[in-house]
């Protein structure tokens, strides 16, 4: 499943997710599908008055880039994107790197993108003092900024995902990596648009309503569980999932 944006003043709003804000490693990874191309509107953003990091499409033709600190800081592919069709984006940043390229990947379906730098890319996340929001620019000072889009399953680590990692997430359900997850929510509950990740953040949807998402996702592997997933006292290893014809998270007990 997956949530429809209008592009006009709809968004998901997850809250200011603890640890993300001066972060030194972050993947960012979901299913998007624009059903219009503009110029700078986001698919996700940690963003305040020009602060912060965001997922933005660029241009008529398909391009997007990742943006920090007062929009000079940056990384762009080349064409990734085609209107009304599903791409699964990973963004993947560690601020250690030794150089751009190693300190910001995009994947589109897997595949590692080449980028165009511009500026030095930060060490650390800024910090934004504001929301982690998809299609919505957030707080800034000309006001948000919207895109027309679907989205589904966005999932949010703390960690810097190898690029094995990034593949086995691209049609997997469940987060086949545990350990870092700060956000799981594959919006297949409506405007509820549950987080369950162990942060459980909770979730403000604004206009957008439920669509069908990517026909590739399914179950895929059950994940090594590296943390707990507490869930009414259980861990989620002592549950299973079972897979419903779209698929929705539905948890009974063995």
């Amino acid at each position: 499943m997956a949530l429809d944006l209008d592009g006009t003043d709809d968004d998901i709003d997850h809250g200011n997710i603890v640890g993300i804000s001066g972060s030194t490693v972050l993947t960012v990874a979901g299913w998007f599908q624009p059903q219009a191309f503009g110029s700078t509107e986001p698919y996700w953003a940690y963003w305040n008055n020009n602060v912060g990091i965001i997922l933005q499409q660029i241009t008529n033709i398909g391009t997007c880039r990742i943006v920090f600190d007062n929009w000079a800081p940056l990384a762009s592919t080349g064409s990734v994107f085609t209107v009304d069709v599903w791409a699964h984006v990973a963004v993947v940043y560690n601020g250690g790197g030794a150089a751009d390229a190693d300190k910001v990947k995009i994947y589109i379906d897997g595949v590692n993108q080449s980028l165009t730098f511009g500026g030095i890319i930060p060490t650390s996340i800024p910090a934004a003092a504001d929301t982690f929001q998809i299609g919505d620019t957030g707080a800034t000072a000309a006001g948000g900024r919207f895109i027309n889009m679907s989205v589904g399953h966005v999932k949010v680590w703390l960690a810097e995902l190898s690029a094995a990692e990034v593949v086995r997430e691209v049609n997997s359900y469940l987060p086949q990596r545990r350990l870092n997850l700060v956000l799981d929510a594959p919006y297949d509950d409506g405007v509820l648009a549950t987080d369950y990740s162990t942060l459980q953040n909770a979730a403000t949807v604004t206009g957008a309503v439920q669509a069908q998402g990517p026909l590739t996702v399914s179950y895929g592997p059950r994940p090594l569980m590296t943390d707990s997933h507490m869930r009414g006292g259980r861990t989620e290893s002592s549950r299973r999932y079972t897979k419903t014809p779209c698929p929705k998270r539905v948890w009974y007990n063995q």
